[in-house]
C-alpha cells in the first residue's frame, strides 16, 4: 500500500477512535465529555466531517504512535486536509468495535478534561480488505472562548494486522 494511502488510512482510524457547542461555564463534567465522544465516533462512522470534527479547532494537536513510538504529529490545520476527503469517500467501515476499558479524568480545577479507552477494531474498506486493531487513545478537552474543544488527540496503535 503507498505510504500516502497508509498514512490517510491511519488519520481515518484514528478518527473512529476518537455536546452542544457553547458553555456558559467553564467547568467540565463526564456527561459532556461522554457526549462529545459519542458524537464524534457517531458521526465519523457515518463519514459526517463537519459533525465529526466540530470540537477541533485551530490549535487542536494530534499525535499517532506505533506501539509507543511517536510516528506522526500535527495540528488540525495539518490533518484536516487529510480528513475531510477520507470521510467524504467515506470508503472504510466499522464491522466491529470493542471498548476494553474507558474513563475520564478532571483537572484539579475542572478546566481540563481527559478521555481514555482502549479499543478493538475491525474495519473494512470498500476493495474488500479487512483490518483488526487494537489501540489506546487519549482525548483532552477544555474550553476555549466558551466552546468545547478537543485540545489534543492521542492514539497509540498496539497492533494494526490485515486479516484477509
Amino acid at each position: 500500500m503507498p505510504k500516502d494511502r497508509v498514512v490517510k488510512l491511519l488519520v481515518f482510524v484514528f478518527l473512529i477512535c476518537l455536546v452542544p457547542n457553547s458553555y456558559s461555564k467553564e467547568e467540565l463534567n463526564k456527561k459532556i465529555i461522554d457526549s462529545a465522544i459519542e458524537i464524534m465516533i457517531t458521526a465519523t462512522e457515518a463519514c459526517d466531517f463537519k459533525k465529526s470534527t466540530q470540537y477541533y479547532y485551530k490549535d487542536t494537536k494530534f499525535f499517532v504512535y506505533k506501539i509507543g513510538e511517536l510516528v506522526s504529529s500535527g495540528h488540525w490545520y495539518d490533518v484536516k486536509t487529510i480528513i475531510k476527503p477520507i470521510l467524504e469517500k467515506c470508503d472504510v467501515k466499522v464491522l466491529s468495535n470493542e471498548t476494553l476499558s474507558t474513563e475520564v479524568q478532571f483537572s484539579s480545577d475542572f478546566k481540563t478534561a481527559t478521555h481514555k479507552s482502549e479499543i478493538k477494531k475491525v474495519t473494512e474498506v470498500k476493495e474488500g480488505r479487512k483490518y483488526k486493531q487494537h489501540y489506546l487513545e487519549t482525548t483532552t478537552f477544555g474550553v476555549v472562548e466558551l466552546k468545547l474543544v478537543v485540545l489534543e488527540s492521542h492514539v497509540d496503535f498496539l497492533k494494526t494486522e490485515r486479516i484477509n
